[in-house]
């Protein structure tokens, strides 16, 4: 005897969803609402499991970006050739701080342009980027802008679940990503 395919079971009542739990923008909204209140809540969260947030010496092998290490001594060429990058950039931000002096009383120094073109030295970046991208000016006319895209963002951002999900895979040996769902 054909059983009739269309015919309900009692597996088929377990097993099958209700309209919303098909919906996959309804899923999709869950998602990311679930990412942000983990995110509001901290590492600190009864929510997160121990294996999310490891405890190591992160100090003794973190790099200067904030990556860390296995093993702390192991010089490879890498870091030689680093140091003599780091030598060069200290005589680039002695270049930079002369020229910002001259910046600061609003003539445009002469050589902005190529000294950009080679590099902006990293501890200068925070402070020349904005200048040259006219933040300052921007956040003096929208003071809230910021706190605006950010809400925003939280509302209607489909990528949430995409960031988190990268950070979680990628940034894990990075100090300021180790502990999961941590914003400080």
């Amino acid at each position: 005897m054909c059983k009739d395919p269309l015919e309900k079971t009692d597996v088929d009542d377990e097993t099958s969803s209700s309209g919303e739990d098909d919906d996959p923008e309804l899923r999709e909204l869950e998602e990311r609402d679930n990412i942000v209140m983990k995110y509001e809540k901290g590492p600190e969260s009864k929510d997160i499991d121990p294996w999310e947030n490891p405890e190591f010496d992160v100090y003794a092998k973190m790099d200067r970006f904030g990556f860390v290490h296995k093993d702390p001594n192991e010089a490879t060429e890498e870091e030689r050739a680093n140091r003599r990058r780091i030598a060069k950039e200290v005589k680039r931000e002695s270049k930079w701080l002369a020229m910002d002096q001259a910046w600061k009383k609003g003539r445009l120094p002469k050589k902005l342009e190529e000294r950009t073109w080679k590099g902006i030295p990293e501890k200068l970046r925070l402070k020349v980027w904005p200048r040259l991208l006219g933040a300052y000016e921007l956040k003096e006319a929208r003071p809230n802008l910021y706190q605006e895209l950010l809400k925003r963002a939280l509302l209607v951002s489909r990528d949430i679940k995409q960031i988190d999900l990268d950070i979680n895979r990628t940034y894990r040996d990075h100090l300021a990503f180790r502990r999961r769902y941590d914003v400080k």
